[in-house]
């Protein structure tokens, strides 16, 4: 008999070299996350713009920690100043937070 057990980690989004928030994710998928929740959010405001995510930070195992994203001015929207406020966040606490030290 084979057990399953799903992974959650954390994942610190930064934007322009500057922590953005954290999110609970399961891991994977990681830049899809990401844009997804740049969109979804109104941080990247427009629908054609996707932006190039850099994963860094790994831990042992390869879990990437942290994802890296460059977005120019004209691109952001207006979630981009409301980083704790994010719809897209779970109720464990870390959530919405922005750097994974917090």
């Amino acid at each position: 008999m084979v057990d399953a057990l799903t992974v959650e980690e954390a994942l610190q989004i930064n934007i322009n070299g500057k922590p953005f928030t954290l999110s609970m994710r399961t891991p994977g998928a990681d830049p899809e996350l990401v844009r997804g929740i740049l969109h979804n959010e109104d941080i990247v405001n427009t629908p054609g713009f996707h932006p190039e995510v850099k994963l860094g930070n790994e831990k042992e195992g390869g879990v990437v920690m942290v994802a890296h994203v460059e977005i120019p001015e004209q691109f952001l929207g207006s979630g981009y100043t409301n980083s704790r406020s994010l719809l897209s966040v779970s109720s464990c606490g870390i959530c919405g937070k922005t750097e994974l030290g917090s």
